[in-house]
């Protein structure tokens, strides 16, 4: 309860985990059962990512923390603030980018998803609050949103989720500086291909 765990899609993914669950878990039970099925997925607490982390130090997290995210990411300052460099916050809305970086997190990416999207309304507010990056959701960036919010605030456009190795290649040739993918490697996206691309869907 008001702990952060690696895993995905709470509700769903603990019962994929861990079966039927009644009610939260603590990060007690929550530890004792990833030891009670530990053939499953490599799921951690956040002191054990903290541990791999520092084992890699050339690694980076993108956080997705839906609830509480300001919470969440002032956990991670106070228990690890050694590792403000290697986590990268995501943002939901434009004013939470100024909080985390005065939390002192190095970047920051501004996710789109759940700000009412008008391409006016992202460029004011990311020169205002000036992310390090910003993140849309593959349909966006097909519907030329890509092109124009980075001409306008020149800053690097990520997009999710990409598991298509054409798709990728296309968003490069397009503009994207980055994808999320749970299945394409990054030469695929590095790639050039000889494809033809069309935005405007």
């Amino acid at each position: 309860i008001g702990q952060l765990v690696c895993i995905h899609d709470w509700s769903e993914s603990k019962q994929a985990r861990f079966g039927e669950v009644q009610g939260a878990m603590t990060r007690a039970e929550f530890m004792r059962g990833l030891l009670e099925t530990s053939g499953r997925p490599r799921n951690c607490d956040l002191d054990g990512l903290a541990v791999w982390m520092r084992a890699n130090p050339d690694k980076r997290i993108v956080t997705d923390i839906k609830t509480g995210a300001l919470r969440g990411h002032r956990l991670i300052a106070a228990r690890h603030p050694d590792l403000r460099g290697q986590f990268i916050p995501q943002a939901y809305q434009p004013e939470e980018i100024t909080v985390l970086k005065a939390l002192r997190f190095k970047d920051v990416i501004w996710t789109l998803y759940q700000f009412p999207l008008t391409i006016q309304r992202v460029i004011s507010q990311a020169l205002i609050h000036q992310p390090s990056a910003i993140t849309m959701p593959a349909e966006w960036a097909w519907e030329w949103r890509l092109e124009a919010i980075r001409a306008g605030t020149n800053l690097p456009v990520l997009v999710h989720t990409i598991n298509d190795a054409n798709s990728a290649a296309c968003l490069k040739q397009l503009g994207a500086a980055a994808i999320y993918s749970d299945d394409v490697g990054m030469e695929q996206f590095i790639a050039s291909a000889d494809l033809e691309c069309n935005q405007g869907a």
